[in-house]
């Protein structure tokens, strides 16, 4: 019983994972409609269509790769289902994730060059953050699938 029951976060987030892929497939396909508003208003800003058109090649990409993180997290959730989280698939998700969240930052930081706010700011330090994290807890995984594999030769 208590088995089942530390199964269901990573099935709950696995399920969360699937609709957010859902949704933000949905967002992207709908870019130019959810922005219209604030293009014209960049453009008003600026007087510059290529920031207009560069703002939203950025959150087209910056989807994209939020897309690739959803993936990836979906497949860590799946092991944690399975029981076997400590596995190299999962140390290598990891590291394309914090490659993803530092494209994003970088992609953030190229926009703010052109049309620098606070909170294009605040997003390229948590994605930075976010990517640093990501590689700190991918050396953890990395160690602990050696020690398992150790253990697993052991017995």
């Amino acid at each position: 019983m208590e088995r089942n029951r530390s199964k269901m976060l990573p099935r709950v987030m696995n399920l969360m994972m699937i609709g957010l892929m859902g949704l933000a497939i949905a967002s992207i396909a709908g870019l130019p409609w959810i922005l219209d508003d604030y293009l014209d208003y960049t453009y008003q800003m600026t007087g510059s269509k290529f920031v207009t058109w560069l703002f939203l090649a950025s959150v087209y990409l910056c989807g994209l790769l939020a897309l690739h993180v959803l993936y990836r997290l979906k497949a860590i959730f799946k092991s944690c289902v399975n029981g076997d989280p400590f596995v190299m698939e999962n140390v290598k998700a990891l590291k394309a994730i914090a490659v993803s969240a530092f494209a994003i930052g970088a992609v953030f930081l190229v926009k703010a060059v052109f049309l620098a706010t606070f909170l294009t700011l605040a997003i390229i330090f948590v994605f930075v953050l976010a990517g640093l994290f990501c590689l700190v807890l991918a050396d953890v995984f990395e160690v602990a699938v050696s020690y398992k594999l150790e253990n697993d030769l052991t017995i």
